[in-house]
């Protein structure tokens, strides 16, 4: 997995590669809890290049998104791979 970071809608993105599994997800998880942690009123993810994400960062994720809404910082999906999406659906996370 390879996270990036840009600048989409004047908000900091977070580009997510690859995999997304139970062994990296930290790789992911360490930096939204920064940006979130910075004062960041909004942060972006985009899994539209997920080839594969396992069920715990799915749960993992969700965990993620109230724990930067507890910091007055919410977190937007703006893009998912069908891998992303099967995942979300298989865990019964609702995509609207």
């Amino acid at each position: 997995m390879k996270v990036t970071t840009t600048e989409k809608f004047c908000l900091p993105v977070f580009c997510v590669q690859g995999a997304l599994t139970n062994e990296n997800f930290d790789g992911l998880l360490s930096p939204l809890e920064e940006a979130g942690g910075d004062g960041h009123q909004h942060l972006g993810l985009d899994l539209s290049q997920v080839s594969r994400m396992d069920p715990k960062p799915t749960r993992l994720l969700i965990s993620a998104r109230k724990w930067l809404a507890g910091h007055g910082c919410s977190l937007t999906i703006l893009g998912l791979s069908p891998a992303a999406i099967e995942a979300l659906s298989v865990a019964q996370i609702a995509l609207g």
